[in-house]
């Protein structure tokens, strides 16, 4: 499948499906125009595919917090969730001789890390304390946070079609969590 295919090369690097050489796209070789993918190139339908699978790995961490949550600390559900992560990097990293980023990136690595650690932590704590499908859909707001913020971090333009999409978004988790309180009440 896609996957041996992509494991296979080494270069150029595939990113959902695009051919990225030098940070500009292979025209050649783009999925929207509907070319066959080629050696080391995923597909739409395999990329769409990985994203399924990742989602369904996701749903079974959740569920596993949650029942975890009932004998172990957040804490200790997350030491054992990033040893594992970083057990299973490291021997990827020393597979594929991937050596650590450049000097340069390693403050942007180490603040993903950090955010990634409070956001997790927050799900997993949110998982143990409410009811799954409120700490889920609070947790998957977060492209929300990264719309709102990327204008003042990043330099972006916030465009009103993100905007709207925010608001949407916004808005079904407050009618998520509404229409679950609502019943609880009657």
């Amino acid at each position: 499948g896609c996957l041996h295919a992509m494991a296979k090369t080494a270069s150029p690097p595939v990113v959902l499906g695009y051919v990225q050489t030098m940070g500009v796209e292979d025209e050649e070789e783009d999925p929207l125009k509907g070319s066959a993918p080629g050696p080391g190139i995923c597909s739409w339908r395999c990329t769409g595919g990985i994203i399924v699978v990742a989602a369904l790995f996701h749903s079974c961490t959740s569920l596993s917090v949650k029942v975890a949550g009932h004998h172990f600390a957040t804490v200790q559900i997350m030491w054992s969730r990033y040893l594992t992560q970083l057990a299973s990097m490291s021997l990827l990293m020393a597979a594929q001789r991937t050596g650590l980023p450049a000097p340069a990136q390693a403050g942007w690595l180490v603040a993903r890390g950090l955010l990634g650690l409070v956001s997790l932590g927050c799900h997993f704590a949110a998982v143990r304390m409410l009811p799954l499908g409120d700490a889920v859909s609070l947790h998957t707001t977060y492209p929300v946070f990264t719309a709102l913020l990327a204008p003042a971090v990043l330099g972006e333009v916030l465009t009103p079609l993100v905007g709207a999409c925010a608001v949407t978004a916004s808005v079904g988790c407050v009618l998520i969590a509404k229409g679950l309180h609502d019943e609880e009440g009657e």
